[in-house]
């Protein structure tokens, strides 16, 4: 097979990490071609790729103006929504270059900001949208404020879900939201997971401070991800054992991130506050080291589709505190390779993260069941081959 895998993101805002629909795209675009198949990444104007195999083919695809009459109008209206059109534009022509040269047989998208509007036919070949999480949902979770603007946005990615011949989603809770939200039959979204290599995790010694217990924060400092929990729980979570030490990476500098990040400053003593650490973003090289030498990851996130830093946690041997919610608790079984609690009581996380400090035996038994739980369900060949037989039958039935 020829197949096309598109990454719509840019690097973060600081240029220095990348988002999960990057780190998924780069590795089943490696675990494909493991398989002999022709592969392709597309990616915009500008993006540096990561870890894909000298056998992937790279493609940038630039913003192309749109040549119907109402471009000016719509560029007035939403200049977003124009521009990301123009995006999609550009994508087209460099898909349709592309298989004038070597016929694609398939193309994968995310849904991510509409990017397959313009993928009208006649193409000859099928688009698969592959859901990570809509920005519908994302706003639902951070309580923004529904404006006109953003229920233009909201409109424009649903409408371009109408171009895809097949649907996938790692997660069957993301799967059943949008199958309310959207209207789309569960029967029509295929549930394949993310493929994890844990290869880069293995060669990092796992070194931990035993002066300290460093519990690791690893996102956005945003509501869905979690920044509400972790403000009202920080104070207490220090309380647990006078060794705590708390590091947060992420963003967190503008907008509601920053806010969040001042109200956490703001809620602690001036010894409390010698014991966390904003790191900002991080390199992901340097994340990796952080999750291989930190104690305890906690993931209070209230909406998640099938997060990669659940994956690199435990792929680091890192116990998991998780927040018993969406596509979480398809990953952690509690007590078994990691611990869930309820996101509405305290008092759970109190005692979850106590649990662990107070056991060593659990915390290296989550570790070891943790690790093989990413080796096993996660393996890049066995989510390769499901995603080649996904690919195959909706080709099959595009023809």
């Amino acid at each position: 097979m020829n197949i096309a895998f598109v990454n719509p993101e840019y690097p973060s805002i600081s240029g220095q990490d990348q988002g999960g629909i990057a780190t998924y795209t780069y590795s089943m675009a490696n675990a494909c071609s493991q398989f002999e198949h022709r592969v392709h990444v597309l990616v915009k104007n500008g993006t540096k790729c990561r870890q894909l195999d000298s056998c992937v083919k790279v493609h940038e695809y630039y913003p192309e103006p749109l040549k119907n009459p109402g471009r000016w109008v719509k560029h007035f209206v939403n200049g977003d929504i124009y521009w990301e059109r123009c995006y999609s534009n550009g994508l087209r022509n460099k898909l349709l270059e592309i298989t004038l040269k070597e016929k694609l047989d398939i193309v994968e998208i995310p849904e991510y900001n509409g990017l397959a509007c313009e993928l009208v036919r006649p193409i000859p070949f099928p688009i698969v949208i592959h859901f990570h999480t809509p920005t519908i949902i994302v706003d639902f979770f951070n309580h923004k404020k529904t404006t006109y603007r953003q229920k233009q946005w909201h409109s424009f990615e649903k409408k371009a879900l109408s171009k895809a011949s097949a649907y996938r989603c790692p997660s069957i809770a993301l799967s059943d939201k949008l199958s309310k939200i959207y209207n789309i039959p569960n029967k029509r979204i295929s549930i394949i997971r993310h493929p994890f290599n844990t290869e880069s995790f293995d060669k990092i010694d796992k070194k931990h401070d035993s002066a300290n217990i460093d519990i690791l924060f690893v996102g956005r400092l945003e509501r869905r991800k979690g920044a509400e929990i972790l403000l009202t729980s920080i104070h207490d979570i220090l309380g647990i054992d006078s060794r705590i030490r708390f590091t947060l990476a992420g963003e967190h500098s503008t907008g509601e991130m920053g806010n969040y990040h001042d109200a956490i400053e703001r809620s602690l003593t001036e010894n409390e506050r010698k014991k966390i650490y904003f790191l900002g973003p991080v390199k992901r090289e340097d994340i990796q080291v952080l999750y291989c030498r930190s104690s305890i990851l906690f993931f209070p996130s209230i909406f998640e589709n099938l997060p990669y830093t659940l994956l690199e946690a435990m792929a680091s041997g890192l116990p998991v505190v998780a927040a018993r919610s969406s596509g979480i608790t398809e990953i952690i079984r509690h007590g078994e390779n990691g611990m869930l609690f309820n996101p509405d009581n305290r008092s759970e996380i109190i005692e979850s993260i106590g649990t662990i400090i107070n056991n060593p035996n659990l915390s290296a038994s989550l570790s070891k069941n943790g690790y093989n739980t990413v080796k096993n369900d996660f393996n890049p060949e066995k989510s390769a081959q499901n995603s080649i037989a996904f690919f195959l039958d909706t080709i099959e039935k595009f023809k």
